[in-house]
């Protein structure tokens, strides 16, 4: 015990060096960022709390962030491990307020989609613009993509937690 504190030194310097690597490989700019922050201040769930998600990517001289509320997956109970998408609202208004310039807007909706494609598909907005003097596609979808993992974690209690 004499050299407990060997570890916790060891499991600092871990953190140290994965933070300098993040911040290597981090090639998102700064106003992207700053983009999504604003973005994510504008869904508003329908019912309970939620975390806004999102994907971001360069793409062919502009960046396409792609937003959404993440999953909420319930932990205990009879049903644990379940998790179900959140009902939001979207302020539009404020959603074009965060381009200097909006060049297209775009509504998607597919009520008819077959079951197993509805999740994916169901509706989505989509925004292309400038923003800082870059061009910008933002994609809302009104469900989470397939690749991305629960948002937040429900406990029996009620309580809920990030994921």
């Amino acid at each position: 015990m004499a050299h407990s504190h060997l570890p916790v030194q060891h499991l600092i310097r871990q953190v140290e060096t994965r933070r300098s690597q993040k911040k290597r490989n981090e090639v998102r700019p700064e106003w992207v960022t700053r983009f999504i922050d604003r973005m994510a201040d504008l869904f508003e769930p329908l019912d309970g709390v939620a975390r806004v998600g999102f994907l971001c990517r360069p793409d062919d001289g502009a960046w396409t962030v792609t937003m959404y509320l993440g999953r909420t997956e319930i932990v205990g109970g009879r049903d644990d491990g379940t998790s179900h998408s959140t009902s939001f609202h979207l302020d539009i208004q404020g959603t074009l307020a965060c381009f200097s310039e909006v060049q297209s807007v775009r509504w998607t909706a597919c009520p008819d989609a077959p079951a197993e494609e509805t999740e994916a598909s169901s509706s989505l907005l989509r925004v292309e613009g400038l923003v800082e003097g870059t061009l910008l596609r933002l994609v809302v979808t009104s469900v989470p993509p397939d690749v991305a993992g629960p948002g937040l974690r429900k406990y029996p209690d009620g309580r809920c937690s990030p994921a």
